[in-house]
């Protein structure tokens, strides 16, 4: 941060205004909060795919202990049936419940 301070006016400049105005202080950390949240958005709604036919395929092609790495790679050492049912088909469902994540 000494860096930013140094080197840009712009920078001082926020930093003494949110120092002195408790509504731009406000404003600027709604702006910075608010502003990649919908970014974030935007990209997932363009990234996302709404192709019901890729999404099936996908699913059929997964292996049936891709859920096991994905447990112990997030650190899950349990899912709840309801969220497992809404992930995988009906046919990995029995292998994964039959499985536990490690």
């Amino acid at each position: 941060m000494s860096i930013l301070w140094e080197k840009s006016e712009t920078w001082r400049w926020i930093v003494r205004k949110t120092r002195d105005s408790k509504g731009f202080f406000l404003a600027f950390a709604t702006v910075c909060g608010v502003v990649p949240g919908i970014i974030g958005y935007g990209v997932m709604q363009v990234t996302s795919s709404g192709n019901e036919r890729l999404e099936a395929e996908l699913r059929r092609n997964s292996r049936p202990d891709s859920l096991n790495f994905f447990c112990a790679k997030c650190g899950m050492h349990s899912i709840p049936r309801k969220a497992l049912q809404l992930v995988l088909p009906q046919t990995q469902l029995q292998t994964a419940a039959s499985t536990s994540c490690p």
